[in-house]
Formats: C-alpha cells, structure tokens, sequence
C-alpha cells in the first residue's frame, strides 16, 4: 500500500514538473513568436476538436487583453485536453 501511494506521489510531482516545463517552454515560444502568434494558435485550435464555444472564448479574451501571452499561459497552466493542443500548437 505504502509503495502505491509513493507511487502516485512520484506520479503527481512528476506530471507538475512535465507541466511546468512545458508550460515555460511555451512562454519563451509565444515570446518569440510575438503578435502573429495568436492568429495562428486560433486557426489551429479552430482546426482542432477544441471545443468551438471555448476557441470563440479563447479568442475573445485574447483580442481584449493587454498581455495576450498571460492569457495562453493560463490555459496551458489549468491543463488539460485544451492545454496539450496549445503545447503542440506552440512546439
């Protein structure tokens, strides 16, 4: 019992470190990406099985906001089925 349960702490810390590498490794694409970033990552979240009342969301909230990368990074940060499409989006 005591294994399993070092097990899925061991899971648990190593699925949020996987997280917030790739979390980060986002950050410094959509930074070099700039601005012409978010129209690619709304077509292809369009393209995607995305859910489309959530890429309509999603891309209103982008066009309103005065730090639009914080808005992807807080996506990708609540994980996720959205949040993996946005990573391979931004790979």
């Amino acid at each position: 019992m005591a294994l399993k349960l070092e097990d899925a702490i061991f899971n648990k810390a190593s699925n949020q470190a996987i997280r917030e590498a790739l979390t980060k490794t986002a950050e410094e694409r959509l930074k070099v990406m700039g601005a012409s970033a978010f129209p690619a990552i709304i077509t292809e979240l369009k393209k995607s099985t995305v859910d489309k009342t959530f890429t309509a969301e999603l891309e209103r909230k982008i066009n309103a906001a005065t730090n639009k990368n914080q808005e992807v990074i807080d996506v990708i940060k609540k994980g996720g089925a959205i949040a993996d499409t946005l990573i391979k989006i931004l790979r």
